[in-house]
């Protein structure tokens, strides 16, 4: 193969942020990516879903109703229940993004509900502890928007 051939070749690969995500080329097409200067923090969602930020939350709501929220959260233990709800403690594992940032993912099997926390510094130095939440039983779209977090910017 020619150098001028292996260029060519490597210019079509997806960017190497996307492979460590696990996002396909199709898949990263099909994305947007939401960022916030003030938490310090860039994801992906899907570019079929809406997006509504009222300054405390930001809600990605698909077309069918489903949603996923990211919201400042006052601590790091992402395995408390819903505010009224009284639960057996879901089970929780730490994980690191495709971005080097940690998160701790909890799930309720009961509820059908999973929360991430991750804690992330803003180039300002103010530190955000951000929840990102969702109900329901396919959680693969969480997965990936946990798994694009990074830092921002």
């Amino acid at each position: 193969m020619r150098c001028v051939d292996v260029f060519c070749w490597l210019l079509m690969l997806p960017p190497l942020s996307a492979v460590a995500a696990g996002i396909t080329p199709a898949d990263q097409a099909a994305t947007k990516t939401f960022t916030s200067a003030t938490w310090g923090l860039a994801l992906e969602y899907p570019a079929g879903w809406s997006v509504e930020d009222d300054g405390n939350e930001v809600m990605f709501r698909s077309e069918e109703g489903r949603s996923i929220v990211l919201g400042r959260t006052r601590d790091d233990n992402a395995s408390d229940p819903a505010p009224g709800r009284r639960a057996s403690k879901p089970s929780c594992t730490t994980t690191t993004t495709a971005h080097g940032v940690e998160a701790t993912v909890c799930s309720d099997a009961a509820s059908n509900s999973r929360r991430a926390v991750v804690v992330l510094k803003a180039r300002d130095g103010v530190e955000s502890r951000l929840a990102i939440r969702m109900q329901g039983r396919d959680a693969s779209v969480f997965d990936a928007i946990l798994r694009s977090v990074r830092r921002y910017p």
